[in-house]
């Protein structure tokens, strides 16, 4: 027997799946006007739609990422190494307006200028000095800076607010993708030194949560930057270290 569905019956079917996409579309949009200069509208922070648009953090870091690598190719043809990182930091602060770096100069009691001008200084010491590898250091620092933003801030509690957790909306789903997503690229573009870069970035995100919660009473949107500066500078260190 054929059964004939009615055109009213297959679009109240597809008006959910509609609505999802929508939704994830707009998460990814949030994600980039939280970590980019994009002018876009973000969610407050803590809020549900926040919580979501953390699935798109990695993403959205791997995207900076791609756009640096493309400038620096550029760069390269044109100019010679230090003249090349230079182009290549000014554009990341750029590219991020520059909030990881005034985060880190907030945390530190640093005006925002030295703190993004220090910053810029150690991302160009790092640049420079492995010309092989900091293509790869350059792809993938801002991805896991922003996946360093998720293990922080996963079941987090606020330490604004005593007792009350930062954000309930990031769950172990948005770590589990982030991570799963993080991973994959660093595994399929590199070898054994990808993966000690994430074993040691791991570690390290892990030790600051850890203090956080018992010196801090928890995290803060402004200490999750501060964590995505100092991944970035951990994994351009590392990178040119190994």
């Amino acid at each position: 027997m054929v059964h004939i569905v009615s055109p009213d019956h297959a679009d109240a079917d597809s008006e959910p799946a509609e609505r999802a996409a929508a939704v994830r579309l707009s998460d990814a949009w949030h994600a980039l006007a939280l970590l980019t200069a994009a002018p876009l509208p973000a969610p407050p922070i803590g809020s549900d739609a926040f919580g979501r648009a953390t699935l798109f953090f990695a993403p959205a870091g791997l995207l900076v990422g791609a756009a640096l690598l493309g400038i620096d190719r550029l760069a390269v043809e044109s100019a010679g190494a230090w003249t090349a990182a230079l182009i290549v930091v000014v554009a990341w602060e750029l590219l991020t307006a520059a909030r990881p770096s005034r985060a880190l100069a907030q945390i530190s009691g640093t005006e925002h200028g030295l703190g993004i001008a220090l910053c810029s200084a150690v991302k160009l010491l790092a640049v420079v000095p492995n010309a092989q590898l900091h293509p790869a250091a350059l792809l993938f620092a801002p991805m896991l800076g922003r996946w360093s933003m998720v293990v922080l801030g996963v079941g987090a509690r606020d330490a604004r607010h005593p007792g009350r957790k930062f954000c309930s909306a990031i769950g172990f789903g948005e770590f589990a993708w982030s991570s799963v997503f993080a991973f994959a690229v660093v595994f399929t573009l590199t070898d054994a030194v990808g993966i000690l870069i994430v074993l040691a970035l791991a570690s390290i995100t892990v030790l600051m949560r850890l203090l956080l919660h018992r010196v801090g009473g928890g995290v803060t949107w402004t200490w999750m930057l501060a964590t995505a500066a100092l991944a970035e500078v951990v994994v351009l260190g590392l990178f040119a270290l190994l």
